[in-house]
């Protein structure tokens, strides 16, 4: 099985449904084009359908076996409305919270840049309370500096201050 949240980093400060819904949100590529054969994801879409309603139906069942004067529609309804809104939040919380690195890089970027954004978090939530909230901007400007890296590679400006804020909190976290 894969790992959706593999590729996302979680910028901090973050709520923590972010860390979970990046495992929620599947990735929207999936490795194939649409335009390439348009059959594969319209298989993957609706094979989602079946299961989604396979599994509402049988929700639907048991909800009408347990509760009186529950009907099975209006459980399968439920349900339905509840995976689709957590699937939704799970894509928004990643688009507010989530960092994507794609598979392979863009332009010479790496995995160890998403290593040092995953260190520079890590370090910042390992912090006490106090001392984060005091290095809240430098958290947020290394974030800011690798979502730039992922627009412009070659900015050398912002591997810079990538790497003094990520080793600003390695020093903070290790220190405290």
């Amino acid at each position: 099985m894969p790992n959706w949240g593999s590729a996302i980093v979680v910028a901090e400060p973050a709520h923590t449904a972010a860390r979970l819904a990046r495992y929620l949100a599947p990735k929207p590529h999936l490795g194939w084009r649409i335009e390439e054969e348009p059959v594969v994801p319209m298989l993957v879409v609706l094979s989602a359908g079946a299961v989604l309603g396979v599994v509402g139906r049988g929700v639907g069942a048991l909800a009408e076996g347990v509760v009186d004067g529950f009907s099975a529609a209006e459980a399968w309804l439920a349900f339905d409305a509840m995976v689709v809104l957590a699937v939704a939040s799970a894509y928004g919380l990643t688009a507010r919270y989530g960092i994507r690195f794609p598979q392979g890089g863009i332009d010479g970027l790496t995995d160890a840049v998403r290593v040092i954004v995953v260190q520079g978090n890590a370090a910042w939530r390992a912090l006490p309370s106090t001392v984060r909230k005091q290095h809240r901007p430098t958290v947020r400007a290394m974030n800011s500096a690798a979502r730039l890296l992922l627009v412009d590679s070659s900015d050398q400006h912002s591997k810079a201050m990538l790497s003094q804020h990520v080793q600003t909190l390695r020093d903070l976290a290790t220190r405290v």
